[in-house]
């Protein structure tokens, strides 16, 4: 009768022990999956900033083209008016004097 005990009480331990470690086994998948879903959030985090922080520097590069166009269209523009260079250098000179001797 002792022996029997004896035996089913190992069986049973043994029984614990492997649900023990099966839980355990599961407890680490569990752990191993969370990290990875975090991982990939954290990625997918990251690529949007990165894409964000791209767009807003191409918007800012295409401003920047668009004002440099009205500015050469404006100094075009203004660079007509004048066409006659000779006109504008006959005012900038100055009015001759007279010398007396």
């Amino acid at each position: 009768m002792e022996k029997e005990e004896h035996r089913v009480r190992r069986q049973q331990e043994r029984e614990e022990r492997k649900l023990e470690k099966e839980q355990k086994r599961e407890c680490r998948l569990r752990a191993r999956e969370e990290r990875e879903q975090e991982r990939l959030r954290r990625l997918r985090y990251h690529q949007e900033i990165a894409c964000d922080r791209e767009e807003r520097h191409r918007r800012k590069q295409e401003r920047m083209a668009c004002r440099m166009q009205v500015a050469q269209a404006t100094c075009s523009a203004v660079s007509t008016i004048f066409a006659d260079d000779e006109a504008l250098t006959s005012l900038l000179k100055p009015p001759e004097t007279k010398t007396y001797p």
